[in-house]
């Protein structure tokens, strides 16, 4: 019996609180005055008359426009390297000594090869003019003849493999003398790394220095397919770096990737940028502007503007004498630095940038700086 009534008396002040609770939310809504939806605090921004670029910023590396690795074409130990990182060379110049005395000896036993060789043909040629007259006169058969002429053309071919032994012997010889040499415009160029020290032995094609062009140099971007289509050979570009923060360097789109990467779905694209002050240096990190098309005198909004209200693009314009805000479609054009061009309609006056989630057609408005105030706002008539 007792809990039955502890029961009843628990749904009692429950019932009581819903009741006091009912007639105390009627009493605020009278205070209020039925002043309807309440007022939405938002910020604004002009909307402009300007020229816009529209721009894409992309990352990525320097590398020289030129760059090969010297290396000897014969064998040996090295003996002296003349150059170091960091030093300009010039085309002919000799860059390292090999160790020459086996090759010379080579060289010198192929001349001495040589000269038996050409001695003997001529001594060969001699006596093949002397029988050619006396077969003529018939002084000798043609069988003594041929066996002449017969040494002849063996001495001859002895000559032609001893001019080619003797060649190759001299090439060897001036192979241990590497020069720098290479095609192209430029009569210098610097030396970007080195990869040997002197006494090293070193076999054919191994590597002593890398020479680099960086009079000009060439970034590399990865273009997103979006902006794939934007790009042009011949397109402008401006280049910044960390290390000349405040400096633009100009250049040049001069190669597109003809295919993107199927993992990144990105294209290389190389820039082409004189650097005739060589302040940039290959291998640096780089910023690029690519400017796509530029606009004169267009009607701008910030980004933050655009807003998809009940499933349409459009922008919350806002007129400043009643603080009311209408939503107005628009057709948007190129953007860039946050802005964004109206294509239409026509618009003009102020937009909101933040707090367009909680506003719809007609709703009112409170700008920074002004508060509401029993019924009325700052600055409005009391």
């Amino acid at each position: 019996m007792k809990k039955k009534n502890w029961l009843w008396l628990v749904l009692a002040i429950v019932l009581a609180l819903i009741v006091w609770r009912f007639i105390t939310g009627k009493k605020g809504d009278e205070t209020r005055g039925g002043r309807g939806p309440q007022a939405v605090a938002v910020e604004l921004a002009p909307v402009e008359i300007r020229d816009l670029d529209e721009v894409s910023n992309y990352s990525g590396n320097l590398r020289a426009y030129s760059s090969f690795v010297l290396a000897p074409k014969v064998s040996g130990q090295l003996t002296r390297l003349h150059v170091n990182i960091g030093d300009r060379i010039r085309k002919g110049q000799l860059i390292a000594e090999l160790e020459d005395v086996l090759i010379r000896h080579e060289h010198e036993k192929a001349l001495a090869n040589l000269n038996q060789a050409t001695s003997a043909f001529g001594e060969a040629q001699r006596e093949v003019e002397n029988t050619r007259q006396l077969l003529e006169r018939e002084y000798i058969s043609q069988g003594e003849y041929d066996a002449i002429y017969a040494r002849f053309i063996s001495e001859q071919s002895k000559l032609q493999v001893a001019q080619a032994a003797e060649r190759a012997a001299r090439f060897q010889l001036e192979q241990t003398r590497v020069i720098a040499t290479w095609d192209g415009p430029g009569f210098s160029r610097v030396v970007g790394e080195r990869f040997a020290v002197e006494g090293q032995l070193l076999s054919a094609g191994s590597p002593l220095v890398s020479i680099l062009d960086i009079s000009r140099l060439v970034a590399d971007i990865e273009v997103i397919e979006a902006d794939y289509r934007k790009i042009r050979i011949g397109q402008a570009a401006k280049i910044s770096s960390d290390a000349w923060p405040q400096e633009a360097f100009a250049g040049r789109v001069a190669r597109i990737a003809p295919i993107l990467q199927e993992q990144s779905r990105q294209a290389r694209v190389e820039i082409e940028l004189p650097n005739p002050s060589e302040k940039l240096k290959p291998g640096m990190f780089i910023r690029v502007r690519l400017v796509h098309q530029s606009k004169q005198q267009v009607t701008v909004v910030p980004e933050a503007a655009l807003y998809k209200h009940k499933g349409v693009e459009g922008v919350f314009v806002v007129n400043r004498d009643s603080l009311i805000v209408n939503f107005l479609p628009v057709e948007t054009g190129i953007s860039s630095d946050n802005l964004i061009e109206i294509l239409s309609p026509s618009l003009s006056g102020e937009v909101v940038i933040l707090g367009q989630d909680q506003l719809d057609e007609g709703s009112a408005i409170i700008l920074p700086g002004r508060v509401e105030n029993k019924g009325t706002r700052k600055g409005s008539p009391q």
